[in-house]
């Protein structure tokens, strides 16, 4: 019987960080390469246009990367046919995930760059170009070594526990936590600072089929300060709750809740599917105490000349 994955994090990458870096392109290599080094090149799987390769050193369990045999920079140039290839590779490459590791969830990352040309203007009439994209855009490994740039990180030498720091300021410096909508009272820290943060929330549990109180239960049981049952009741009450603030954030953009979800449907992240929001409806968040009162301002600001 396939257990569930129970790890979440991967080993440490400090070898990585700390060895010489390759200054050739590791993807070309594999793909260049004969079936035979498959193993040496970590390679999994190969289709005629693209290739599947374990990450060497994984941010967590399971880390894949499925390219393209093309050595391209942008999304856009990449053929039709590679492009369908790498979908059906990175379905493909989910099912084996699915069977083997049992996950309850997947992440597929994407980079800024690979935006261009997915981000439309359903929403405005302003069309994302290569330039708005270059704040979010990570400098090539290559360039960084030229100019001599070495990132030196606080988690390499502090663990980042932001629940015990929390208990750190409100021992130190008497600090407060409050009541945050769509994740449990212990959390009363977590995006304390955004009254939307219901609404964000709530995004990513359409988008992606997990919300804010799975992130936060995660941490939990990794620092064993949780076992897994009371984790998978707490995702159950809180995760996927229609927020309160979701009607004050409609009415701000002068949205219908339908037009909202249609917004939405496109972003859903294969292979995760949006839920019947009927559900959601049935089941509403807890409004924060301040509700009223943020809704107080924004009726006065609309007043506002």
């Amino acid at each position: 019987m396939i257990q569930p994955m129970q790890h979440l994090w991967a080993p440490w990458r400090m070898e990585f960080i700390k060895a010489p870096k390759p200054s050739g392109c590791f993807f070309c290599e594999a793909a260049a390469a004969a079936p035979s080094d498959d193993a040496t090149h970590l390679v999994l799987a190969r289709g005629e246009l693209t290739l599947v390769i374990l990450n060497r050193y994984p941010y967590n369990n399971g880390h894949l990367m499925i390219a393209p045999n093309a050595h391209l920079a942008d999304l856009e140039d990449l053929p039709s046919a590679s492009a369908n290839e790498l979908t059906a590779l990175t379905q493909r490459s989910l099912r084996v995930l699915r069977q083997v590791l049992a996950p309850q969830g997947f992440n597929l990352g994407i980079n800024a760059e690979d935006m261009l040309g997915m981000v439309d203007d359903t929403i405005s009439d302003y069309r994302i170009e290569a330039r708005d994209l270059q704040p979010y855009t990570f400098p090539p490994s290559a360039d960084l070594r030229r100019a001599g740039t070495r990132s030196v990180f606080l988690g390499y030498f502090i663990p980042w526990d932001v629940k015990k720091h929390v208990e750190v300021i409100k021992r130190e410096l008497d600090w407060q936590g409050d009541e945050v909508e769509g994740v449990p009272p212990q959390y009363d820290y977590e995006k304390i600072e955004c009254f939307m943060q219901g609404v964000r929330d709530y995004l990513r549990y359409l988008k992606r089929g997990f919300g804010r109180t799975t992130h936060l239960a995660s941490i939990d049981i990794r620092n064993h300060r949780m076992d897994r049952p009371t984790a998978e009741r707490l995702v159950s009450e809180y995760d996927g709750a229609r927020p309160a603030a979701l009607d004050l954030f409609l009415d701000i953009l002068g949205l219908s809740e339908e037009r909202f979800l249609e917004i939405v449907a496109p972003h859903v992240v294969a292979p995760h599917q949006m839920p019947d929001c009927s559900a959601c409806r049935a089941r509403p968040n807890k409004a924060p105490w301040d509700f009223d009162l943020w809704r107080q301002a924004v009726e006065a600001g609309k007043r506002a000349p």
